[in-house]
């Protein structure tokens, strides 16, 4: 597997001891395509147009300790689905229509619906929620932001949500997305030092992803784990709290 460019990571160089660089741009044992692995488009069948299914989630949980896993840091953002079939469509969580907020996806590579999250970095290249907030909510001009994919749904028509993660991966690495505006997000063996690297820079965390599973619409199959310390998550715990409160 071919991780992100380690350029666009450069708040992992050096993190918790380990060269974060080295290691984006290091093929991952874990996820190299066994010998006699068919083609997996050609596997796929005939394909015609399809609706975006639900997004895939998450649940709260620890890290992960078996090797049946890949790591990749939670991005602060805003999730969003894409499809290229016939016409862009940049589609929000909860089914909010992004798509003419979003000129940066205009380049996208036609006939793919993917998974990922939008960005807005800063200054030091670190996720900054509160400027992508003001870009995509307050439509401030000025903020670059940047969709960080990590999955794909279809290719050419063809649904690509039965295959396990690991050939998912595989496949969304041979469609040439990255660009301007448009970045893989990488891939990490080893969580806990992940975690520990994110942590380290103040960021919002690491999800965990079992190679085998399909992606399942709707369901929290995933596992992420937050760093406690930002100021996102003590937000995130105040809106929880309000919102108990506010039902009692």
């Amino acid at each position: 597997m071919v991780a992100a460019d380690a350029a666009d990571y450069t708040w992992m160089e050096g993190a918790a001891g380990l060269n974060w660089g080295e290691v984006a741009r290091a093929p991952s044992s874990t996820c190299h395509a066994p010998a006699g692995l068919p083609n997996i488009k050609a596997s796929l069948g005939s394909g015609f147009l399809l609706r975006l299914p639900e997004p895939m989630l998450a649940k709260p949980g620890p890290i992960p300790v078996t090797d049946a896993w890949l790591f990749e840091p939670k991005m602060d953002g805003f999730r969003c689905l894409v499809c290229t079939h016939g016409r862009l469509l940049a589609r929000s969580r909860r089914g909010w229509d992004m798509t003419a907020l979003l000129p940066e996806l205009r380049g996208l590579a036609g006939n793919v619906q993917l998974d990922g999250e939008i960005v807005a970095l800063d200054e030091n290249g670190l996720p900054d929620f509160h400027r992508l907030s003001a870009r995509l909510l307050h439509k401030r001009d000025g903020i670059e932001v940047t969709y960080f994919v990590f999955d794909v749904l279809a290719v050419e028509g063809l649904r690509t949500t039965m295959l396990p993660y690991q050939e998912r991966r595989l496949l969304l690495e041979t469609l040439q997305l990255e660009g301007p505006g448009v970045k893989l997000v990488a891939t990490f063996e080893d969580g806990q030092a992940l975690f520990d690297a994110v942590c380290a820079r103040g960021l919002e965390g690491v999800v965990a992803k079992r190679l085998r599973d399909a992606y399942k619409p709707g369901e929290r199959t995933w596992v992420k784990t937050k760093n406690r310390a930002t100021a996102r998550f003590a937000e995130e715990r105040a809106r929880a709290r309000s919102a108990a409160r506010a039902r009692v």
